[in-house]
């Protein structure tokens, strides 16, 4: 009789469980990652300390982090790791629209930054646009890299310091 009913507990959980994860599977519940319009990071070349990497939601609100690396991948939700300045901010209509419109723009020239210039001592970002990743450096043409740099310095809610190595 024990048993049976430690048994029923267990089927009983386990039926709980179920019907949970079922329930927000069906919700739609999104990842965080999943409400990001874009991602942009700006860091020094060769290394990871001194990264910053910017998060635009669909609804105007843009994060900005700062802190190390963990690797190159801008998809990955865990792209900064000891953060140690995060703050978010809602951005005005025109600064929205001023950041698709250069984001549409890199998009649409997408093959000229095809060629892969490595730049030593200095700094690039990656983009993370509709699924797609784009290096935009100094050598970058249309000078994406000192308008998208610029817009963001602007508009970001923590300090961007962009000096050199001392």
């Amino acid at each position: 009789m024990k048993h049976k009913a430690i048994l029923y507990g267990l089927v009983g959980v386990f039926i709980i469980c179920l019907a949970l994860t079922v329930a927000y599977k069906v919700k739609g519940a999104k990842s965080p990652d999943e409400n990001v319009l874009l991602k942009v990071a700006l860091y020094r070349t060769g290394t990871t300390h001194m990264a910053y990497c910017f998060a635009l939601s669909p609804d105007g609100i843009l994060e900005a982090s700062y802190g190390e690396r963990k690797n190159d991948n801008l998809k990955s939700s865990k792209f900064l790791y000891a953060v140690s300045e995060d703050k978010s901010i809602r951005l005005s209509q025109a600064d929205f629209e001023y950041l698709t419109a250069l984001f549409d723009e890199i998009e649409n020239n997408a093959e000229m930054l095809e060629k892969e210039v490595v730049i030593w001592d200095g700094w690039e970002m990656l983009v993370y646009y509709n699924d797609t990743i784009y290096l935009i450096n100094v050598e970058s043409p249309l000078n994406f890299f000192p308008k998208l740099r610029d817009k963001l310095i602007e508009v970001s809610p923590i300090p961007v310091r962009l000096e050199h190595w001392e």
